[in-house]
């Protein structure tokens, strides 16, 4: 198994020439990790075209589901632009809330404690993968949305120590 890991994904042409590149050198499985999915243009059908497995993202950015193009009236048999997609295939596409992150990081700096240890890994500490709205309507037959993943948070008790 490869990972490709990048601070964000636009058009995903590197994204899916390196994952090409992977796969003529012997990777059989090949997943990429990014924390912005712009996805402009073409990059939704680069990667349903790819050997990518799975393309996972933060949702800091909303997937966008692209509407087709119809032609202007009176312009009978014009083409549609060349980014147009009918239906944007979004089966290797996983978005991971930030929501939970978010909300700690505000709950922090308004309670001045440290944002930092937020990002220190802790042995049994788990990281929950909230599927977006599209992806997880195919994947399974439930209706219940998952909840964001929350930190346990100290209690202040009167004398102001926390416990």
């Amino acid at each position: 198994m490869c990972s490709q890991v990048d601070d964000m994904i636009d058009t995903a042409g590197t994204l899916t020439a390196a994952a090409n590149e992977l796969r003529v050198m012997g990777a059989k499985r090949i997943f990429a990790f990014a924390t912005h999915g712009l996805f402009s243009g073409p990059a939704h059908q680069r990667i349903a075209n790819s050997v990518l497995e799975k393309v996972v993202v933060c949702n800091s950015i909303p997937l966008a589901t692209a509407q087709p193009t119809t032609p202007a009236a009176g312009a009978k048999g014009a083409a549609a632009p060349a980014d147009a997609v009918a239906e944007v295939d979004q089966h290797k596409i996983v978005q991971v809330s930030i929501a939970g992150l978010l909300a700690d990081a505000i709950r922090r700096i308004h309670l001045k404690k440290s944002v930092s240890a937020l990002f220190s890994h802790q042995e049994g500490q788990t990281v929950q993968i909230v599927k977006s709205k599209d992806s997880s309507s195919k994947d399974s037959g439930s209706n219940s949305s998952p909840s964001a993943p929350t930190t346990p948070q100290p209690t202040q008790t009167p004398g102001g120590s926390n416990q």
